[in-house]
């Protein structure tokens, strides 16, 4: 899950949307993930480094029983670039 990169290993950055509005008070339990509410939704993005770790938040995101709506994996930038010259 995670990709090398001129200065070593980086992290994979996911995007998990969750419905219900998580407030501030939840920060301490992602552990360094952001948390972005509104609209009866909470957005918790952020690095993720491997598959251990997602599968943690995504376990996370179960004990709150709140239905989890989406989980994406953002490309790092140099893919996105080379998507673009395709």
């Amino acid at each position: 899950m995670s990709h090398e990169g001129p200065g070593g290993p980086t992290h994979c950055t996911y995007v998990v949307r969750v419905q219900g509005e998580l407030d501030a008070h939840w920060l301490p339990w992602f552990e360094g993930l952001t948390l972005t509410a509104g609209h009866g939704e909470t957005i918790i993005s952020g690095g993720v480094r491997d598959a251990a770790a997602l599968h943690g938040l995504l376990a996370k995101v179960r004990d709150l029983d709140v239905p989890l709506l989406e989980v994406r994996r953002v490309p790092p930038r140099s893919e996105t670039q080379g998507e673009h010259l395709r």
